[in-house]
């Protein structure tokens, strides 16, 4: 026979402080194992390393897998990934698919075994100590939607020689982002259009070297007219490359300068943005020789900073006025036999050839009147802004084509044909007026 049940309450009581206690005790046993688990599930990514992700907001996070361990040890005996990690912009548990929206804070603190990473788009942040001590790193890839790096985020890496970063706009950062890593030595490669953002921002501005260098521009070469001549140096280049344009005239055409007044040919010019190039060419003037007559050339030592004025088919005995005649940002230093008249008298008794001599000159040095305008439309040249003054026209080889003296505000004069003239008001110095029509 079975013992009799005691159902007293007293036993009643015992019973259940009995299940109490083995309940207690099973949980006891059990949180260990799951409070190891920081992640809610594991996988491999295409670059071959096993990565430990937890569900947020908006997707998934990759995070360091063991709860129980400090920062620094949260690997603990997991094996740490090694070698060339990509971060991808997905993962996959079972039949469903994640996006990977950050990286944690402590992700990969000490994977000293990590040679480099790169993140796909599309995530968002980098946690503060992320990739601390990660002392093999040498390069890494940010991508165009990080938004936010938080405090020592890279700290450590003593590797580091490369830094790509997408992003158009500088993320935010918290603290000493790469405290201890080799800067001086690195480099930072930027987004085209975004050099001035990163380079006057820290921590980017801390990097030796802040480049934008592999930004394709177009420079775009040509002539005024094609059948005038060629230009040698247009096509596509890396921005702040070094370009050299060449203008080559055609038959019975000369070289006159580029369209922003410029004269030299070649010409060599960084590019940092798509630019347009045009060679202005014009027909060439003949000059009749007469018997008993000497030729004057009046000369210049720097074609973009002054011009010979004085040129000319004369009698044998005649006496004329040259002139050195600056232009903006330059002034007349002396003659070529090292008379310092200006303008000078010459008297001819056979052909001659002067050189006036210019230098730049810095603001200080350049006499400046009253301001003055001139516009143009078609062969229309409108000269307004100071009246009593002596307005003159030359051409580029320094022939004065028209003298007066201003009477009223606005002075309105007809070019001859199109070409390169050079405008002079009062004692000042000349400014090109190109017509191409």
């Amino acid at each position: 026979m079975p013992p009799p049940r005691n159902n007293s309450p007293a036993a009643s009581l015992v019973n259940i402080i009995m299940i109490k206690k083995l309940a207690i005790a099973l949980m006891l046993l059990l949180l260990p194992l799951a409070a190891a688990r920081a992640y809610d599930f594991a996988a491999t990514v295409p670059s071959g390393q096993t990565l430990y992700f937890s569900r947020v907001a908006g997707g998934v996070e990759v995070v360091y897998p063991d709860a129980n361990a400090t920062p620094s040890q949260g690997w603990g005996s997991t094996s740490r990934p090694v070698g060339a990690l990509s971060i991808p912009a997905t993962v996959a548990q079972g039949d469903s698919l994640f996006s990977i929206v950050s990286i944690g804070h402590h992700a990969f603190y000490g994977c000293s075994g990590l040679t480099s990473v790169s993140i796909a788009e599309g995530i968002s942040a980098v946690g503060s100590s992320a990739f601390r001590l990660c002392s093999g790193l040498a390069s890494i890839s940010l991508p165009s939607t990080l938004l936010s790096l938080d405090g020592m985020a890279f700290a450590g890496c003593s590797s580091l020689a490369n830094v790509w970063i997408a992003a158009a706009n500088p993320p935010q950062t918290g603290s000493n982002i790469f405290f201890d890593a080799p800067l001086d030595d690195a480099v930072l490669h930027v987004p085209c259009s975004s050099l001035a953002a990163y380079s006057t921002l820290a921590p980017w501005n801390n990097f030796g070297t802040v480049t934008d260098a592999g930004c394709a521009v177009t420079v775009v070469a040509e002539a005024n007219y094609p059948h005038r001549g060629t230009v040698v140096g247009g096509g596509t280049y890396d921005a702040s490359a070094t370009v050299t344009l060449v203008a080559q005239p055609a038959d019975g055409f000369f070289f006159a300068c580029w369209q922003d007044g410029d004269t030299l040919n070649p010409r060599s010019l960084q590019v940092t943005e798509n630019s347009r190039f045009t060679a202005m060419f014009f027909p060439q003037q003949y000059i009749l020789i007469e018997p008993d007559s000497c030729t004057l050339h009046v000369l210049s030592s720097s074609p973009a900073l002054g011009v010979g004025v004085g040129s000319a088919v004369l009698p044998v005995g005649a006496v004329v006025e040259v002139c050195g005649l600056p232009l903006e940002g330059a002034r007349f230093s002396c003659w070529s036999d090292g008379l310092t008249d200006n303008p000078r008298r010459v008297a001819l008794t056979g052909d001659l050839t002067l050189t006036a001599l210019f230098e730049p000159a810095s603001p200080a040095t350049i006499d400046a009147p009253e301001p003055w305008a001139a516009t143009v439309v078609g062969r229309r040249l409108t000269v307004s802004g100071r009246v009593g003054e002596a307005l003159r026209l030359f051409d580029l080889q320094g022939r004065c084509l028209f003298s007066t003296t201003t009477t009223a505000a606005t002075t309105t004069l007809v070019l001859p044909q199109a070409g390169v003239w050079l405008l002079q008001l009062g004692d000042g110095p000349a400014h090109r007026i190109v017509i191409d029509n």
